[in-house]
């Protein structure tokens, strides 16, 4: 691989006023064309911050602090609102949704342990509330609890039915939560360990899939949970578990391209074609398959399209050094390490966002625990890379 090392065509933001926060796990362009993204955590305890960036001039603004806003604030002994994971969901009304997730342990204790405490009300995870912010008027709700002693890793959007779907943790249950009427509706079981991604089709058809990475499609208009005989691309020898899906965008062409989470492969799936859409292999993320003998694959992280309909993403094992790679015309590139201020990248949050795709905004996590926002520029790395 490139082992060239990118600075200069970087920009980093950090924020050590929140030295108890050490990730960031989902970015996303909202209805206003601003970035919104949340300062979380997973190892220690800390509440999770709904923060925006203004792309004029790569300002950050605070905007909420979702214990304040769910009612269920950090205090000892009690599983904290830590995370929003992937859930944000802008809306074209101007609206964005979003849900909290948890993984970091109580105030003063070292472990996170949320099955052992499972619907203990002193003791355990409330549960997960759906939020709304409205980009245009600023005001925030807690619309509900949508999952009720879990986590919520994922979520989309229905824009016409106006319904959120969601994956809970730890069971791995898909739920529904209809933004109007409110109320969540527990649509079944997905897994033991779930997907930490879903998608949605033009049809309002959710997919994620099982723990050996076959997809399921739950439709609105049945109201069941379909198991598909499509499976995402890995491993031959690899069965069950983990080979999930990991995180999956709408390409510019119409289609869905994301990855897997052990088995580090590239697909792209038209969910629109034949009974059960049409699945394409595009391969590792960079260079050939890693030895069979290795647990997990290097994984993609954070893809994303720049406005020429280039994906870019992250690729490493966890916790190596992140090479950045751009996929064009079927070929993969890659553009080096990605370390900036002498912290390399060990790891991108899930999602990244772009406004008008000559900017590209990835969340970071470093060896060090520091969340940070890095802002590229595609065309400067191509001509770096070029150079």
């Amino acid at each position: 691989m490139n082992d060239a090392v990118i600075t200069a065509a970087m920009k980093v933001i950090d924020f050590p006023q929140y030295p108890d926060h050490d990730c960031i796990w989902d970015v996303c362009r909202g209805p206003d064309g601003k970035i919104y993204f949340s300062i979380c955590s997973e190892g220690k305890a800390a509440v999770a911050q709904l923060m925006v960036l203004d792309p004029k001039d790569d300002t950050v603004g605070w905007i909420l602090d979702v214990g304040d806003l769910s009612g269920d604030p950090m205090r000892p002994g009690k599983i904290p609102q830590s995370k929003i994971h992937t859930t944000m969901c802008p809306a074209n009304d101007g609206m964005l949704y979003f849900a909290t997730h948890c993984t970091a342990p109580p105030p003063g204790e070292d472990l996170f342990e949320t099955v052992g405490t499972y619907g203990d009300g002193d003791f355990g995870y409330a549960g997960s509330f759906a939020m709304s912010y409205n980009t245009q008027t600023h005001e925030a709700k807690c619309l509900g609890m949508l999952a009720p002693f879990e986590g919520l890793r994922a979520m989309v959007l229905d824009e016409n039915r106006r319904v959120l779907y969601g994956i809970t943790y730890p069971k791995h249950h898909l739920h529904a939560f209809d933004i109007d009427k409110g109320g969540h509706h527990d649509l079944g079981r997905i897994g033991n360990l779930g997907s930490f991604g879903m998608f949605i089709d033009a049809r309002g058809r959710v997919f994620g899939t099982d723990d050996a990475g076959r997809l399921w499609r739950f439709d609105p208009d049945s109201n069941r949970i379909e198991e598909l005989s499509v499976r995402l691309p890995g491993f031959a020898w690899r069965q069950s578990p983990y080979n999930f899906l990991w995180y999956a965008v709408h390409g510019p062409d119409g289609k869905i391209y994301g990855s897997t989470y052990y088995d580090g492969h590239l697909f792209r799936y038209d969910p629109l074609v034949e009974s059960e859409g049409r699945m394409e292999d595009l391969g590792p993320g960079w260079g050939k398959d890693a030895d069979q003998g290795q647990w997990a694959a290097p994984y993609i992280q954070a893809p994303v399209f720049d406005k020429e309909g280039r994906l870019w993403y992250g690729y490493s094992p966890i916790w190596e050094p992140v090479h950045l790679v751009c996929y064009a015309d079927g070929v993969k590139t890659d553009m080096g390490i990605m370390e900036q201020e002498g912290l390399t990248s060990a790891f991108l949050a899930e999602s990244a966002a772009t406004t008008d795709g000559s900017k590209i905004y990835f969340g970071d996590i470093t060896m060090q625990g520091r969340p940070r926002l890095l802002v590229m520029e595609p065309q400067e790395i191509l001509k770096g890379n070029n150079g």
